[in-house]
């Protein structure tokens, strides 16, 4: 088990890497290219279709990967029910992006198109169903490779739209048969495997309130996470400027890029240590301590290169019109130390079907979010909307774990990786051992 755990997060790995490798080349571009203010239109579109995104994955997404794992329910009525549910809620996502781009007074037309057209593609997101089917299996090689090549194609075909034309409408429309290829491939990557197509024959009703029940806090614990982690950005598309939209976009682009990592390493471990939770409750606790260290650690390395590189590569790389990313940048990045730590407990409340505890936190970061972004961004701009984001994270990976009971033993276990660098790695040292 072990050895296919690290093979499955191997690839896992690797096609984060990569397809974070492309996207940051192609925000080169595409920044350079589109000049701060049509990027931050942009930015301001794509943060808009991620505002409802959560609404098409219904809060199934690791509850699939769970409930095929525990095995109590058929595989096929499973994804199908499953699928059926997130088809629902892209439909509920795809009204809600129309009714934004008929209500939206101060869009251009150029970004009420490409809303549009981003809407449409976003309902194949129902599909990404598959990827926790393959997760749960450990067996990630097979969508890491077809992931891989369209990340890699639409990479190209962006560059050479760029190129060609800065028209916001086209580069958007890159951007949503990017959705509906990789999309694709999944239902083909899904029928070689189960020799099946994926679909609504086994769609069960009542499994579908027995999920809905336990999924209906995720739904709006997605909703509340995607607000604190886009809000910033529409925010400041209507409080300030696109140029000063797209120079905070561009910074909180390369900061949240590394957030793959998080993902990577705990989605794939989580699913062998939901195996032992119950009969070996203990081992349990111990690892996912062990988790919360290494995802401190390597959160707060990533902070502080970025942090001392940031002034001198964000210039270089993006031009002098891109100078105020660099600082924003700097303080951005260290939202990422309670990002990394939150993967860990999002997980952790899933085990425990803690789930209404996902909505308490990830509302009390949405909500301090808006606030401090209504009190920051009028003085400080992109400044003060990187530091409602810092505080934000920090409310909902974080001080949001100590409201209850059920959840302060996480709040615990986190404040003790959070001191593990002042101490120095104090808790390790009896693992030492000297001759």
């Amino acid at each position: 088990m072990t050895r296919a755990v690290v093979a499955n997060a191997s690839w896992m790995m690797i096609e984060r890497v990569f397809t974070m490798a492309v996207n940051l080349a192609v925000t080169l571009w595409l920044a350079r290219s589109l000049g701060p203010e049509v990027f931050g239109q942009l930015a301001y579109v794509l943060a808009a279709v991620t505002l409802v995104l959560p609404l098409a994955a219904l809060g199934v997404n690791d509850v699939v990967t769970r409930e095929l794992v525990e095995a109590r329910y058929e595989p096929k009525q499973v994804m199908a029910t499953t699928l059926g549910m997130r088809l629902l809620g892209a439909v509920l996502g795809l009204g809600v992006l129309l009714a934004w781009v008929l209500l939206a007074s101060d869009l251009t037309l150029e970004a009420r198109m490409a809303l549009a057209v981003l809407a449409l593609a976003s309902v194949t997101q129902a599909v990404q169903v598959v990827r926790f089917y393959f997760q749960a299996r450990l067996a990630h090689k097979a969508v890491s490779l077809v992931r891989g090549a369209v990340v890699l194609a639409s990479g190209i075909a962006k560059v050479v739209v760029a190129w060609w034309t800065q028209d916001l409408f086209w580069i958007a429309v890159v951007f949503a048969a990017e959705y509906v290829v990789a999309d694709g491939g999944l239902l083909l990557l899904y029928r070689q495997a189960t020799r099946a197509w994926l679909g609504l024959r086994d769609f069960s009703l009542s499994y579908a309130r027995l999920l809905f029940r336990q999924t209906g806090w995720l739904v709006l614990s997605g909703v509340a996470a995607a607000i604190y982690l886009k809000i910033d950005q529409i925010m400041l598309g209507h409080m300030t400027t696109d140029e000063i939209l797209g120079q905070y976009a561009l910074a909180a682009r390369l900061s949240e890029a590394w957030y793959f990592l998080a993902v990577a390493i705990v989605s794939s471990y989580f699913t062998v240590l939901m195996k032992h939770r119950e009969k070996r409750p203990q081992w349990f606790t111990a690892r996912v301590q062990h988790l919360l260290d290494a995802m401190l650690l390597l959160a707060l390395s990533i902070a502080v290169v970025v942090s001392l590189a940031a002034p001198v590569l964000v210039p270089w790389l993006f031009g002098a019109e891109y100078q105020a990313s660099a600082a924003i940048l700097t303080l951005h990045i260290w939202a990422g130390v309670f990002v990394f730590m939150r993967a860990v407990a999002s997980k952790w409340l899933l085990s425990l079907r803690y789930t209404r505890f996902s909505l308490v936190t990830h509302g009390a970061g949405a909500i301090l979010n808006v606030l401090a972004n209504l009190w920051l961004i009028p003085r400080y701009g992109g400044m003060g909307a990187a530091l409602a984001t810092v505080m934000a994270y920090a409310a909902a990976g974080y001080f949001s774990f100590w409201l209850s009971a059920a959840t302060r033993p996480m709040a615990w276990q986190m404040t003790r990786a959070l001191l593990l660098p002042l101490t120095l790695g104090a808790r390790y040292w009896h693992h030492l051992r000297f001759k």
